[in-house]
């Protein structure tokens, strides 16, 4: 490779950009330099997107522990089942994957799940048991819910998890409830969660030491609101899985086909900030399966191309609207912020200010109605380009941001709401 030293420069800047770094460059001859070694950066997949860290864990042969974390119905069950898939096709790993749901079973029993036993350790152990690990050796384990393990079995994971290299081969030594000898198992774990373990830690409910064990690669999954680009391609990939579910009943090829001015409003819904996506991807998915079920109830005969119309796609909007603002809790979210604000606008406590600034009030409080949460209410100012309300796109936390603003005028509605009472006047003056 050749170059002078200010292209090379550029060339070093540029790879440290995308995240990888050299080491050791040695130079042949004037102006002609060979990489001696090149290698990622420390973390350099916690720095890309998700899908990006998903496509390197499941090249590398490093990755043995991954932690998936994301509200529920992002996708951590299908991610966990892309990782397996590449780990198999790539690091030839046939082993099978195995599932379990750590808050579904109870305690007692979830050691013996994991672990397998042997038998007569407990009522009903007629025989011996390999267990999660032993069973899906070379293959992967995924722990979902790994967040609600309770303390005791935590610290039994703690040994299990940490891998071991035996004569060049990593492995995990387990032990069955009620036995004396150790089983190596060669699996690669996969654990997911929807809550911050850093904060279950910091509370004493996670174990500090295991979380340590567990967060090497972390992939966080944004949820739906995040990334509503993808809700539209999400319901089409839905509705072709619904066609291949229904082609045995119609005796052929079925096609679900959204007419245009149907997916135009599915997408306008979809990227607008009154639609909130309670459980992400699942949301969308039983969507897809409504509009599906609606247009089969209106297919004519044994027509292999079924429409769904804007008049389907108009009740389901409703539906889901419906939906969500009945949700538990959804009329009660921060009380005492945006509904105290209207009332103090009503109560003539913002009489004091400009009339910009009254104009701004009116702007947070629509923008707060539209969405589920501050970062969301920012986002939904700056998609309908409110250059007077926020001076131009700002960079940062969009929760911040809007935080700023809605602070500024906290103490005006506060006061409108609570006024300061009057002090009583000393007994020896009189009011007129």
């Amino acid at each position: 490779m050749t170059g002078t030293p200010a292209q090379w420069t550029q060339l070093l800047e540029g790879l440290e950009q995308e995240g990888a770094t050299t080491s050791l460059i040695r130079q042949r001859k004037e102006g002609h330099f060979e990489f001696l070694r090149i290698h990622p950066m420390e973390g350099v997949a916690q720095r890309q997107p998700p899908e990006q860290q998903l496509r390197l864990l499941g090249n590398s042969p490093f990755a043995w522990d991954v932690l998936l974390t994301g509200p529920t119905g992002v996708g951590k069950s299908r991610a966990a089942k892309g990782l397996h898939a590449s780990w198999a096709k790539n690091l030839a790993r046939p082993g099978a994957l195995k599932r379990i749901n750590c808050a579904g079973i109870p305690a007692d029993l979830l050691e013996a799940e994991l672990f397998g036993h042997q038998k007569g350790s407990f009522t009903g152990a007629i025989a011996d048991r390999d267990g999660l690990f032993r069973s899906a050796d070379r293959g992967t384990v995924f722990l979902d819910e790994v967040g609600e393990l309770p303390l005791a079995l935590q610290a039994k994971l703690l040994t299990a998890i940490e891998p071991q290299n035996e004569k060049g081969r990593w492995v995990r030594r387990i032990r069955p409830v009620g036995g004396e000898d150790e089983f190596v198992a060669d699996v690669r774990l996969v654990l997911g969660t929807h809550r911050n373990l850093w904060e279950e830690a910091s509370a004493g409910r996670f174990r500090v030491d295991l979380l340590g064990r567990i967060s090497t690669h972390v992939v966080a999954l944004p949820s739906l609101t995040q990334v509503r680009h993808r809700i539209l391609g999400a319901y089409l990939d839905r509705l072709e899985q619904m066609e291949q579910h229904v082609a045995h009943q119609a005796g052929g090829p079925v096609s679900f086909v959204l007419h245009r001015e149907a997916l135009d409003a599915i997408q306008d819904f979809a990227l607008s900030a009154e639609s909130q996506w309670t459980w992400n991807y699942r949301d969308v998915e039983q969507s897809a399966e409504r509009l599906a079920l609606l247009a089969w109830s209106h297919r004519r005969g044994k027509a292999k191309r079924v429409g769904i119309g804007m008049d389907i796609v108009t009740k389901e909007i409703h539906f889901l609207q419906e939906r969500w603002n009945s949700m538990p809790g959804n009329g009660e979210r921060e009380k005492g912020s945006w509904t105290d604000l209207e009332e103090a606008m009503r109560a003539g406590g913002l009489d004091s200010l400009s009339e910009l600034e009254r104009w701004e009030t009116r702007w947070l409080l629509q923008a707060r109605r539209a969405t589920r949460n501050q970062a969301d209410a920012w986002r939904w100012i700056q998609e309908r380009n409110l250059l007077p309300f926020h001076g131009g796109r700002e960079k940062g936390n969009p929760t911040d941001s809007f935080k700023k603003r809605w602070d500024r005028y906290a103490e005006y509605w506060k006061e409108a709401l609570n006024p300061t009472p009057r002090q009583a006047l000393p007994s020896s003056i009189k009011e007129d």
